[in-house]
């Protein structure tokens, strides 16, 4: 590499951390869209059979005292009865809303008319067949819970795949001095186009932050100096350390920069001449 010329490339570490946050974002996306169109309403389906066996034991003692029936009328009134799934709430596609009828497990008229038994004896022998969650949900998810999940997971993907164009971009991009012309943060401009630059953050976090002049709209231009170059020792002639020496050495201008002589809170303005 030529005298005065210093090019910064991407560092693996820069990388790494994008995609591990795409990663990370479109894993928590693709969980959000699972609950949405999955989760929620399994745990609804799985809430209301739930309510089924808790009713099918009061309509038990309630038919017992009225009719007193045997067996068989109990198996017979267990056949007729319907799980019931209000509209409000999303149960799994294939799931009969109207038309499904009590597990034939709750007519086992002997488990409810054995001490100690009943209903919850019943359901947790039907819920482990199922693999359904012994204790359900405390409340079901309505349309508009299920709809927030759906949101959330077209956000979380959106953001995920954002960090996977962040990751395009660092790959695309450089830092760069080469004489008098520097190309950072995606701008290009010349020496003598800097009105200042904050090394407040340099030394601990690897970032510098150039005002550009009036002329050149006041914008500002990022060094990344973790993401592009890093701070190697071994490759001193292109990493971020020997790009921040070499624009030093061309500027001239103001440097803000954190005090080294007393309070580390105080900022001090500095003339590099």
């Amino acid at each position: 590499m030529e005298h005065g010329h210093v090019v910064c490339k991407p560092t693996s570490w820069g990388i790494s951390r994008a995609a591990l946050m795409g990663v990370v974002l479109m894993g928590l996306g693709i969980y959000f869209f699972y609950d949405g169109f999955v989760g929620y309403p399994q745990k609804n389906l799985e809430y209301f059979t739930h309510k089924a066996f808790e009713d099918s034991a009061k309509s038990f003692d309630e038919q017992a005292k009225e009719r007193g029936f045997n067996s068989i009328e109990w198996s017979d009134y267990v056949s007729k009865s319907k799980i019931q799934f209000p509209s409000d709430y999303p149960i799994p596609e294939g799931v009969n809303r109207d038309g499904t009828p009590w597990p034939s497990i709750l007519a086992d008229y002997t488990a409810f008319t054995t001490p100690g038994v009943g209903w919850s004896s019943l359901w947790k022998k039907y819920s482990s067949e199922l693999q359904y969650d012994f204790s359900p949900v405390e409340t079901p998810y309505d349309h508009g819970k299920i709809f927030e999940q759906k949101v959330a997971g077209i956000i979380t993907c959106l953001l995920g795949l954002g960090c996977f164009g962040i990751i395009f971009l660092i790959v695309s991009r450089k830092i760069e001095i080469n004489g008098d012309a520097v190309t950072t943060g995606g701008k290009k401009f010349q020496v003598s186009d800097i009105a200042s630059i904050d090394m407040r953050q340099w030394k601990n976090k690897g970032l510098a932050k150039i005002r550009l002049s009036d002329a050149m709209g006041g914008k500002t231009a990022r060094v990344d100096g973790l993401s592009y170059g890093g701070f190697d020792k071994n490759k001193a002639d292109c990493n971020a350390s020997a790009f921040m020496d070499a624009l030093l050495a061309r500027y001239s201008g103001e440097i803000v920069d954190y005090a080294t002589t007393s309070d580390d809170s105080d900022v001090q303005k500095t003339d590099s001449n």
